[in-house]
């Protein structure tokens, strides 16, 4: 492998993990907020490996944004099982308990899960490995 192959790998690696915290973190993404906020240039190819490559589940949608018709806006879906698991693990911390584990939940999906919760504006603090919701009182149960 060349010197620039391996500098235009490292660059797709790392515009991937931007492309998704951004996506994670609730928000959508256009080609032009990729390229003025990350500097990726080819969104598309790094949404792509994403779905294919690690099977994050991404939906587009074409927008008309300024004039422009048929502009593809991503956004990370939540499946209906995310939406189950992830009532599972605002129940537990709505009871007040610290969350280090869920049945049936790996430790990286239940990141994924408080990531989400976070984006719904729930706020989930990690403290020692364990995650903890703050200011919130245990009627506002019936919520997701």
């Amino acid at each position: 492998m060349s010197a620039q192959e391996s500098i235009n790998r490292t660059a797709a690696r790392t515009q991937r993990a931007l492309v998704l915290r951004h996506l994670k973190s609730g928000r959508t993404l256009t080609q032009d907020e990729a390229q003025a906020l990350y500097g990726v240039r080819r969104l598309a190819a790094r949404i792509s490996e994403l779905r294919n490559d690690f099977g994050f589940p991404i939906k587009t949608e074409t927008v008309d944004v300024g004039g422009v018709s048929g502009l593809a806006r991503y956004s990370l879906e939540q499946t209906p099982e995310d939406i189950k698991k992830k009532r599972a693990v605002l129940q537990s911390l709505l009871r007040g308990d610290a969350v280090e584990a869920v049945p049936g939940v790996s430790p990286d999906e239940l990141a994924r899960l408080v990531e989400y919760l976070r984006a719904d504006g729930w706020p989930v603090l990690a403290i020692e490995g364990k995650y903890v919701l703050i200011g919130v009182g245990k009627e506002a149960a019936s919520d997701d």
